[in-house]
């Protein structure tokens, strides 16, 4: 059905095209409008007649109508420009709608007439002198669907256009595979692209370069570098030629390159190989090395290295796949011969043959070692007892000893002795006193103990010492050697000091064992104990003289005060007094109140007497 804009426009169109005073162009292809004929079209309503003798109209040129999103100066000339134009566009969009008219010399009005599905509505501009362009502000709140607009001029309609306002479509695609390698088929997919049109035109732009390289709902294609991204880029334009773009970066991964290597190219049967794994990413890096080992198609193991025992002989095939940090993968597979250990002894059999040992029996000698255990030991896998000493070769290596040497320590003792005496075969000084065991045999001490006599010092440093490491006190003093030795006495020695007194008699007393004169008072402790002083203090009876000079004095040095005049002999032999005496000056003044106890002039004492009653006299008398 044709609106009514559209009817009325037609009944226009012919009543011109009978007058031939106007001709109406399309405002797309931006044809002029011939204006020389200035009959005027009737604006009442549709189907009414020219009037007669109509006003002069003022000319003009039509240069464009249009509509766009956008109306502004962008060349800075002073005229509006169109940006956006089109016939079609989004829903909530903003539309201008824009007319270019040239040669106006007078004002002119410029009406739209708009027709949407929910109403009608006029917009109005006017044209003054010397205007190029005149644009409405917008057409807003456009709902969905198809709307009509009829241009008029000075009430003559110009141009009737029909825009669509709509949803634009939805562009999406999906690349399979998501991360292709060099040379690989990659499809996209756009299917799930979804718009309001039912058909929809497709573009893609492969090489992001810009142009459109294929089109179409499914594309495919290959990249043949890889390492970087690529831009691939979606259009999809619906019938109203609404559009929308989406682009992702599809990364062309080089896959990574793996390899590994045997701890042995020369597997066998029963013995354990390690592989270990290699390989490089150029873009990137290796995420984990997936191991499958023998016959088996899933995976085994995981990691840098693997170990395992090859169970049968034969041929045994190893593959190692290295998947890098985005899922690319490289798988590389070797194949190994599996030598045959019939017997399990680490032998293979071709071996045991060449040394002259049972491949069937695991143990030809019977010695408690496998016969491959032997080889590597280097003793002899056909010979209970390699070394000949008296041990059979398993016990040795239990023994921690060496089944090829009679004496795996050195000590002088073989190990067969050793065993008998409880000591280490494997270790020189089984006890770690610093004593080889053969030694401590030839002292008599036991090899097993680091202090054969218990006296608190080791074997060792009793020989250093001269001590007898077999007898805890070897001086017979009464004292252990440890003991001795702790006190700096000599354990060799009974009277270290030489004082008179025996160490362990010192050690009652608290004397210094290893000091003649403990309290360095001039007497040996010996001495002291005889005159009965305290050996451990210099000054027995506190008088302020050491034991030693008041015996060389002839004084008592148990006695502080030998003259009981309450002075202390050491302070009588201070002042110059007597100890022995107790008025040393015989004055009739004792040491204790004589200010000169060492005068012995008595007169001197009598006129010191007078002189005090004199003055004590005198003193009264004044009084």
């Amino acid at each position: 059905m044709w609106s009514r804009a559209r009817v009325r426009l037609v009944f226009v169109a012919l009543a011109v095209a009978l007058v031939g005073t106007a001709v109406l162009v399309s405002p797309v292809g931006g044809a002029v409008l011939a204006v020389e004929d200035r009959a005027a079209l009737d604006t009442g309503a549709v189907g009414a007649s020219p009037q007669t003798d109509p006003p002069p109209v003022p000319e003009y040129n039509i240069e464009t109508i249009a509509y766009c999103e956008q109306v502004r100066d962008t060349d800075g000339d002073g005229n509006a420009d169109c940006l956006g134009r089109g016939e079609a566009f989004e829903t909530g969009s903003t539309i201008h709608p824009y007319v270019v008219l040239t040669n106006v010399s007078e004002s002119h009005e410029v009406r739209w007439h708009v027709d949407t599905p929910s109403g009608q509505y006029t917009l109005s501009e006017t044209v003054e002198p010397g205007d190029t362009a005149v644009s409405y502000s917008s057409i807003g709140g456009v709902e969905s669907g198809e709307m009509e607009i009829r241009v008029s001029i000075d009430g003559r309609d110009r141009s009737l256009d029909s825009l669509y306002v709509g949803e634009p479509p939805t562009a999406t695609f999906t690349a399979t595979p998501a991360t292709p390698e060099p040379g690989d088929t990659v499809r996209f997919d756009a299917s799930n692209s979804s718009g309001e049109s039912v058909n929809l035109d497709y573009a893609w732009d492969l090489n992001g370069d810009g142009t459109t390289d294929a089109t179409g709902e499914r594309v495919t294609t290959s990249f043949s570098d890889g390492g970087h991204h690529r831009n691939v880029t979606l259009s999809v334009t619906d019938r109203y030629e609404l559009s929308d773009s989406v682009s992702e970066l599809v990364y062309v991964n080089i896959p990574p390159v793996a390899n590994f290597t045997a701890s042995s190219d020369r597997l066998q049967q029963g013995r354990s190989v390690q592989f270990d794994a290699s390989g490089r990413d150029p873009d990137g890096q290796i995420e984990t090395f997936e191991w499958r080992l023998g016959s088996n198609r899933t995976v085994d193991a995981s990691g840098q290295t693997v170990e395992t025992i090859p169970t049968d002989s034969g041929r045994f095939r190893v593959s190692l796949t290295a998947v890098d940090d985005m899922g690319a993968n490289a798988t590389v597979t070797k194949t190994f011969d599996v030598r045959a250990d019939s017997d399990g002894d680490g032998l293979v059999d071709e071996r045991e043959r060449e040394l002259g040992t049972d491949p069937t029996a695991a143990d030809t000698d019977g010695d408690g070692l496998h016969d491959g255990r032997e080889v590597e030991l280097g003793a002899d896998p056909t010979a209970a007892d390699t070394d000949g000493d008296g041990l059979s070769d398993g016990r040795e290596v239990e023994l921690g000893a060496d089944p090829t040497m009679t004496d795996t320590d050195g000590d002088g003792v073989d190990d067969a002795r050793e065993v008998e005496l409880g000591t280490d075969p494997a270790a020189a000084d089984t006890d770690g006193d610093g004593l080889d065991d053969a030694r401590e045999v030839e002292l008599g001490t036991d090899p097993t103990a680091a202090d054969t006599d218990g006296d608190g010092l080791g074997d060792r440093r009793e020989v250093e010492l001269g001590t007898d490491p077999t007898a805890a006190d070897t001086d017979g003093d009464g004292l252990d050697d440890g003991r001795e030795v702790e006190l700096g006495a000599d354990p060799t020695a009974a009277d270290t000091d030489g004082d008179g007194i025996e160490d362990t008699r010192e050690v009652e007393l608290g004397t210094d064992p290893a000091a003649a004169d403990t309290d360095d008072d001039g007497l040996d402790d010996a001495r002291e104990v005889e005159l009965g002083t305290d050996p451990t203090a210099a000054d027995t009876d506190g008088d302020g003289l050491d034991d030693g000079r008041e015996v060389r004095r002839g004084l008592d040095p148990l006695d502080a005060d030998m003259d009981d005049d309450g002075v202390v002999d050491g302070a009588e032999l201070e002042q110059g007094s007597s100890p022995r005496e107790s008025d040393t000056d015989s004055d009739l003044f004792p040491d204790r109140i004589d200010p000169f106890p060492s005068l012995v002039w008595v007169p001197l004492g009598l006129i010191q007497l007078l002189a005090t009653v004199a003055l004590y006299a005198g003193a009264i008398r004044f009084r």
